[in-house]
């Protein structure tokens, strides 16, 4: 199973274009959307920082370093159902079917995914009858 990090790492590689430094050149989508100038994917086993390609590289580092600053959450809201305590309570489905809803009220469409032998997140694909 994949580590937070590295699920975290992964959903930013599918989300934005990248170029060879790493730096987010647009959403990885075909309509234009303009790209943030910042993402930053806070895990319990760190952080996942990704910036605009556009922002000066004395602007860049200034904010990687900051981003780099913040305290590790004890919940991370992308992930609800990896942390103890809080799986089973409808958590994951909740924070989906919120997700869902405001992708769609963007005019665009959500595409949620996991591997088939992924249990949880197939069970919160199937109550929200995603196909």
């Amino acid at each position: 199973m994949l580590s937070d990090i590295e699920a975290m790492a992964i959903q930013a590689e599918a989300l934005f274009v990248h170029d060879g430094q790493n730096r987010i050149v647009r959403l990885n989508t075909p309509l234009y959307i303009a790209a943030p100038k910042l993402f930053l994917g806070l895990t319990l086993e760190g952080h996942v920082i990704r910036l605009n390609c556009e922002l000066p590289d004395c602007l860049a580092t200034r904010l990687s370093a900051l981003s780099r600053s913040e305290p590790v959450p004890d919940v991370f809201l992308g992930f609800p159902a990896r942390k103890a305590g809080y799986r089973r309570k409808g958590y994951a489905t909740e924070a989906v079917a919120a997700w869902a809803g405001a992708v769609q009220a963007m005019g665009l469409m959500p595409l949620y995914s996991t591997s088939w032998d992924n249990a949880a997140p197939m069970k919160v694909a199937e109550k929200l009858a995603m196909r």
